[in-house]
């Protein structure tokens, strides 16, 4: 894979930025008789922009430099130490003590000495000669002191013997014996023991010396060390000698790569060598510091770490950092950005000399400038950003180019349809130059890529954020922007949202690619990978992918090129379609609805196992989307829920039952958009009913739909715009013959009393009276096992009932009271009794009973013998 590295340049001829004329700047700053050291120069430019190329470039020229003068070489005469920073930063170094250790060992400096100089506690012993006289007394000294034991000693002999004369006798064999034992012992113990101490003539002392940790020590070490050198004593690791050196050169790179308190430290420790008076150093020898860093940074890393009044030199601000950088810097060299144009050539070199991108296009006929120029963006200020841009861009094209030629004819992962990404180059440069310079929105890209196009919308051309997907507007506003009202009075008046200042390079950035022609979709290289179902379709994806979100059914068909025919489709055909209508998760909801609607179109076609998942995901927008409902209306959506899953039966139905049943008009429209007449208001509703007596009998409905379908099916109102219809109570009746479910007991007494209200008109409606008696005496009999508030609700009814001209109610009120009279009051039995009676006495008055008296008299006696003789009476309930 063709990749350059990114390394200082040491030959001029290499230079791409007029960096040489630095270089030669440095050499007259440096070498200069006229500036006394020591001194410091400041290399000071932004990451990237060739500080170390300067450096590198100085330093070859001195090294290749043969030219004597007065015998000696320009190398001998100037040498030069390079201390990384960056290498010997972090939280456990001590910066200062680094660069000490970096100098003393470049001169020369043994390692043992260092590290006993500054990381160990040494103990050193020496011998002082003692004065005559205090040696004099002390020998005295030393042979008087056993004369005490030697008497002690005595003494006891003495009394042993004189014991002995006392016992024994002066003559006695013992006494003898006695004497010359205590003087063998005596004698023995005198030679032995009794030595004076011995005096000498040195006095020890013990120096214990501490590692060194103060300025000024680490000034005494780099003294002795740099006189050495010069002496010829020491000579560098490289074998240079120092006897001829005339100026050390010590370069302190990447100080702006540290923290802030190291940043500190390390200027502290560079200034306190340069403070190091003239006369100190060896005669001859003199010390220039270059410190390359981003003068910036180092300013607002001193206006952080150097607040404290107790400090010398305290910053507060960037001013007063300026101020201290100035002591620090004697000298400044600061190198500004490369223009653009340079940078473009500098990156077009590149691609042309790693032969990679720059071949293929040239192969093609197709131009590099117009790739370089959306690479190379106005953001790109530095050779290095420019290196990882052109690295990233070439390490995508190879990839993609290896891609695409697995991908063809293969599924497997990590394939690429033939010209998927290389027959898009200027796409894919400005997409690396995204990815390098920033990586965040790339990130965010690659799990939306539509978010490109709706940013450049919004942002750039300043069209409205209400009109995105719900998805871009909350990256956008979490992230991106500014709340309406947020940025200031003329925002807020404008209601337009602004820009967080931290994305401008971003917003100009996209400004400038606005006439990119971007492919679509753009997974591709984002992702420089595809599924083998997308790479199959290859480059029609994108124009099957518009026809899908504009709604143009034909035109998908046409792509798939199944237009010509009615059988279904492929497994991978309908895959693909499948994929389609996921991705359109990110999109508005107009062209989410256009999807859908193609899927719905389509769906008799599609085969079964993605049939499952497509009915998921359409039900799922069904849910979601009015506009869809109104699209596809009751009678299409009735035929997509026969093949659905339960629970989406239950969800879409519940949304159909919202959308025709509350009180305002008919929200659900015609295919055409247009509202419906009343006459097609009218089916739509029936269809709705229909489907949800079946979803309500299988699976339930949702608790508020539930109950708005409940308390429509009593009122069957159904209103469009200045018109509106009373469906007949004949159909509740249908609906609820056909009902599996339990319609009639949820609406409990409300049934009863809707149908002695139709049953009292003067021309009821017609239905199937027996069917209508049977749901009213199975509610009776279920309100009456409920408890006592029920059963007072009841009885009411069951009265009105028995009066109603229709004999099978009559029927039905009397069979429910005399097989529930137990559960009734006196006054209730009563209540009931008295307008039996009332009913079979009006009837025989006028002739016209439908009633078999004959039939109804034992019922209405047995009730009445029931209460008065068989049972105990009854209390009314008087609660």
């Amino acid at each position: 894979m063709p990749s350059v590295l990114d390394r200082e340049i040491a030959d001029a001829q290499l230079d791409a930025f007029g960096h040489r004329h630095f270089a030669l700047a440095l050499r007259s700053l440096i070498e200069s008789e006229d500036h006394p050291t020591p001194f410091s120069i400041g290399l000071l430019g932004g990451w990237g922009t060739g500080k170390s190329s300067i450096k590198e470039m100085y330093m070859a020229e001195l090294r290749n430099d043969a030219t004597k003068h007065q015998g000696t070489r320009r190398s001998e005469k100037i040498q030069c130490i390079t201390f990384n920073a960056w290498r010997f930063g972090g939280r456990d170094q001590d910066i200062k003590r680094a660069l000490l250790r970096h100098v003393f060992l470049e001169l020369g400096g043994h390692e043992e000495n260092l590290q006993d100089r500054l990381f160990r506690q040494i103990s050193h012993i020496t011998e002082q000669p003692k004065p005559t006289l205090k040696y004099f007394w002390e020998t005295l000294r030393s042979w008087m002191l056993p004369i005490p034991a030697v008497l002690a000693v005595m003494v006891a002999f003495i009394i042993v013997l004189a014991a002995s004369n006392l016992v024994f006798g002066a003559g006695h064999d013992v006494t003898k014996a006695t004497l010359t034992l205590c003087v063998a012992i005596l004698f023995g113990y005198v030679f032995k023991h009794v030595k004076p101490p011995e005096v000498k003539a040195t006095s020890a002392m013990t120096r214990v010396m501490l590692p060194s940790t103060s300025s000024e020590q680490y000034e005494d070490m780099l003294v002795g060390q740099l006189a050495r050198y010069k002496d010829g004593k020491d000579e560098s690791p490289d074998g240079r000698s120092g006897k001829k050196c005339e100026r050390l050169v010590v370069f302190v790179d990447d100080l702006d790569r540290l923290s802030a308190e190291e940043m500190v430290l390390g200027l502290d420790g560079v200034r306190t060598f340069m403070e190091i008076p003239k006369g100190r150093l060896p005669k001859g020898l003199g010390l220039v510091f270059v410190i390359s860093c981003d003068e910036g940074k180092i300013a607002d890393a001193l206006a952080k770490g150097r607040r404290s009044a107790d400090l010398p030199a305290t910053v507060f601000n960037r001013f007063d950092a300026r101020r201290y950088l100035d002591r620090i810097f004697q000298f400044r060299l600061e190198i500004p950005p490369s223009p653009r144009n340079d940078m473009r050539d500098f990156a077009t070199r590149k691609l042309e000399s790693m032969g990679g991108v720059a071949a293929d296009l040239a192969a093609r006929g197709v131009p590099l400038a117009p790739v370089v120029d959306r690479m190379i963006h106005a953001g790109v200020q530095d050779p290095r950003n420019a290196l990882q841009i052109v690295n990233a861009f070439e390490q995508s094209w190879w990839l993609a180019k290896k891609r695409e030629a697995d991908g063809v004819g293969s599924d497997r992962a990590g394939g690429l349809h033939e010209g998927a990404v290389t027959d898009h180059p200027i796409s894919l440069g400005a997409l690396s130059a995204l990815k390098v310079s920033f990586p965040d929105f790339y990130r965010e890209l690659q799990d939306d890529p539509e978010l490109l196009f709706h940013f450049t919308e919004v942002v750039v051309r300043g069209q409205s954020l209400s009109e995105r997907p719900e998805s871009i507007q909350r990256i956008l506003a979490d992230k991106y922007l500014y709340e309406p009202g947020s940025g200031g009075q003329q925002a807020a008046a404008e209601q337009k949202p602004q820009l967080r200042p931290e994305y401008r390079p971003l917003r100009q950035f996209l400004a400038g690619l606005v006439g990119v022609r971007w492919p679509q979709p753009l997974e591709s290289l984002l992702l420089l990978s595809e599924d083998p179902v997308s790479r199959r379709l290859g480059p029609k994806i994108a124009p099957l992918r518009n026809a899908f979100v504009s709604g143009d059914t034909n035109g998908v068909l046409e792509g798939l090129g199944r237009h010509h025919d009615v059988s279904p489709l492929s497994l991978e055909q309908a895959k693909n379609l499948y994929n389609l209508f996921e991705d359109l998760r990110g999109e508005t909801e107009a062209r989410r609805t256009n999807g859908a609607r193609v899927m719905a179109d389509v769906i008799e076609r599609i085969p079964d196992p993605p049939l499952t998942q497509v009915l998921n995901e359409l039900c799922r927008t069904l849910d979601d989307s009015p506009d869809l409902r109104a699209q596809l209306g009751p009678a299409r959506i009735r035929g997509l829920l026969t093949k659905a899953a339960g629970s989406d039966q239950r969800a879409v139905t519940s949304r159909l039952i919202g959308d025709a049943m509350v009180d305002d008009d008919l929200s659900l429209k015609l295919d055409s958009g247009q509202t419906p007449s009343l006459d097609e208001a009218v089916g739509m509703v029936r269809i709705i009913v229909a489907l949800a007596i079946r979803a309500r009998a299988e699976q339930g409905l949702e608790a508020r739909e539930d109950a708005l379908f409940l308390d429509w099916l009593l009122a069957r109102n159904v209103r469009v715009r200045n018109a509106s219809r009373q469906l007949g109570f004949e159909e509740l009746e249908a609906w609820l013959s056909d009902d599996a479910g339990s319609i009639a007991s949820s609406l409990e007494t409300r049934y009863v009393d809707a149908l002695a209200g139709e049953l009292e008109k003067e021309e009821p409606a017609t239905f199937d009276m027996d069917a209508a008696m049977r749901r009213a005496g199975g509610v009776f009999s279920e309100q009456m096992a409920l408890g006592e508030e029920a059963r007072r609700t009841t009885w009411p009814m069951v009265c009105r009932f028995v009066a109603l001209t229709q004999s099978v109610a009559a029927r039905t009120a009397w069979q429910v009271t005399v097989s529930n009279e137990g559960l009734a009051t006196d006054f209730e039995i009563s209540s009931f009794v008295s307008a039996f009676a009332a009913r079979l006495l009006h009837d025989l008055t006028d002739n016209s009973s439908e009633v078999d008296v004959h039939e109804a008299f034992p019922e209405l006696k047995k009730l009445v013998v029931a209460r008065i003789v068989g049972r105990p009476p009854r209390k009314p309930d008087t609660r």
